[in-house]
């Protein structure tokens, strides 16, 4: 086992950001492929990076790991878990007394993603506003403080128009009536304006105002929300036991318990420690002294220390200290009696 396995083993930590609908991500209709963070606790701008299949984020303690998972939370975060960004606990700190005096038209923005749009999504948009309307596959999609989800996408007004006219059956003087508007605001207008002069003036003018805000892309980006994921932020730890009674350990391993139920995880990582230090439970037990295994446990001990200290840089005064001793009889079972491993971050 490497020492940087041993590590690992000693303390892993697990952040995981978890889409509810992960299908959506990686194999739907939306495909989540760059990210970036801004304003959000220990990350100022984090500058875009690209999202793969797998991505792992690696970095020191507080650089900000955490941090970018849970803002990619609160991009759409799912109800079990509502996570909702807030000015006065999120924003940086050195920066909050300048909030207003940063940010005065608009609310700070807090994350921003780009997702690709697969073809079914793109046919299901082309099938409401024709095959010219969709004019590329890229879908940004942003949240700040106070703010909703807010959309860019990839859709042409004035395209989607010329479909939704275009498919109404108009005879050429009921076309000439509707114009060529450019916005949907501007084709709302016209058909109020028109639509006793014709049931087929008065037909698109109930289906478009039909439309979330009487609006091509606010129905776009309805379309898009039937595909957009929810995300859950989790965190998992796996800690080593501070005390172990080594011959529970030995028959955990042999009846297999210790490798195989995750309520002795903590157990398990004690055994890969030893495996490290190349001590078995079976030489411990058998030992006539353990003046020799402490020596081998705490050579191992200090390789660790040194390991620890280049990825923990915060504190330099701590040590792994690992020892095995005989249970004394005031401790309560099973550290009573038998062999007794203990291990100990020591602050100098």
């Amino acid at each position: 086992m490497t020492v940087a396995k041993a590590y690992d083993k000693l303390k892993v930590r697990v952040e995981i950001a978890i889409a509810i609908r992960a299908a959506h991500i990686f194999g739907g209709t939306m495909k989540l492929k760059s990210v970036r963070v801004q304003n959000f606790r220990s990350v100022e701008d984090s500058g875009e990076f690209t999202v793969e299949h797998l991505t792992c984020l690696v970095g020191k303690n507080e650089a900000g790991k955490t941090a970018i998972l849970q803002a990619i939370e609160g991009l759409n975060p799912h109800k079990a878990s509502p996570f909702k960004f807030e000015i006065e606990r999120d924003y940086p700190k050195r920066y909050l007394a300048r909030y207003a005096e940063r940010h005065p038209d608009k609310p700070a923005i807090v994350v921003t993603t780009k997702w690709e749009m697969e073809p079914e999504l793109k046919e299901e948009i082309e099938a409401e506003f024709g095959p010219d309307s969709v004019v590329g596959d890229t879908v940004t999609v942003e949240r700040g403080y106070n703010t909703g989800l807010l959309w860019r996408l990839p859709v042409n007004d004035e395209k989607a128009i010329e479909h939704l006219i275009a498919s109404s059956n108009y005879s050429a003087a009921e076309k000439s009536q509707v114009g060529s508007p450019k916005n949907s605001a501007a084709l709302v207008a016209k058909l109020r304006e028109i639509a006793e002069s014709s049931p087929k003036h008065q037909a698109l003018l109930t289906k478009v105002s039909r439309y979330p805000d009487s609006s091509i892309l606010s129905r776009t980006r309805e379309l898009c929300e039937g595909h957009f994921p929810e995300f859950l932020y989790s965190s998992n730890y796996d800690r080593m036991e501070a005390a172990v009674h080594l011959p529970t350990l030995k028959t955990q391993a042999k009846n297999g318990s210790l490798f195989n139920d995750d309520a002795l995880r903590g157990q398990r990582l004690f055994w890969e420690f030893l495996e490290y230090a190349n001590v078995s439970v079976d030489e411990i037990l058998e030992a006539k002294t353990f003046e020799s295994l402490n020596a081998r446990l705490q050579a191992a001990s200090n390789t660790l220390t040194s390991e620890i200290l280049d990825y923990w840089t915060q504190n330099q005064y701590i040590e792994v200290r690992v020892n095995v001793a005989e249970g004394r009889p005031g401790d309560p079972p099973p550290f009573n009696s038998g062999a007794v491993g203990r291990a100990r971050i020591f602050n100098t």
